[in-house]
Parts: C-alpha cells; sequence; structure tokens
C-alpha cells in the first residue's frame, strides 16, 4: 500500500475523511431531546390556545345573553309591562282606560260567545 492509499483507507481499511470535515458521530441524546422539547412544546402551546378559546367563548356568550342591559331599555320594558299587564289610564284627560291583556282576552271571548249564542237562538 502505498501513503496516498494509507489516507484513503487509513489502518482499518475503510476511507478516511480529510482533515477539513466533521468526524463526530451525530448525538443520539441530543435529538431525543430535541425531539421530546418539541413535543412538550406543542401540548403546552394546545392546552393553552384550547383555554384561550373557551375563555373567549364564554366571554362572547355573556356580552351576547348575561351582561347587564342599557337602564333605559329596563326602564322602558317595565314601562310597556305594567301597561300590558295592569290597569291604569291611555290618556292624560282620563277618559280612555286600559286592562291587563288577558283580562281583555277574556271580555272579548265572552262577548264573541253571546254575541254567537244570540245568532243561534234567532
Amino acid at each position: 500500500m502505498s501513503s496516498s492509499d494509507q489516507h484513503t483507507h487509513g489502518d482499518s481499511g475503510h476511507m478516511s475523511h480529510p482533515s477539513g470535515y466533521d468526524k463526530h458521530e451525530v448525538s443520539v441524546l441530543g435529538i431525543a431531546l430535541v425531539a421530546l422539547g418539541s413535543i412538550v412544546f406543542l401540548v403546552v402551546s394546545g392546552a393553552l390556545l384550547d383555554t384561550y378559546y373557551v375563555m373567549e367563548r364564554e366571554k362572547i356568550a355573556y356580552e351576547q345573553t348575561l351582561k347587564p342591559r342599557d337602564e333605559r331599555l329596563l326602564s322602558l320594558r317595565a314601562q310597556e309591562n305594567s301597561r300590558i299587564h295592569g290597569y291604569g289610564y291611555a290618556d292624560t284627560t282620563k277618559v280612555m282606560a286600559h286592562i291587563p291583556i288577558d283580562s281583555a282576552i277574556q271580555q272579548v271571548v265572552q262577548e264573541y260567545q253571546a254575541k254567537q249564542s244570540g245568532e243561534t237562538a234567532r
């Protein structure tokens, strides 16, 4: 074997690298740690995103259904309910009155039934 053959084949007969190349083996531990770190990062990121999503969904639900409404709207609804379900005057001259809607419906039904029974008696 010549000296150039020893450089390329070395003592064991395998090809050796020239002095400018990395001669170290791949670190299996390093690769395993990077893989494990990546998996932990993905799991933690997924859990945080899920928590954020749940919080935002609850915030939207609160704003759409549970959030206290404007006082003016609540006052208007109270006035409407008292007018629909209570007795009072419909005008300031106290000529026309209003009665609860349920009573008005019953009166209309009774008047209709009385009218129908009067027509059948003829």
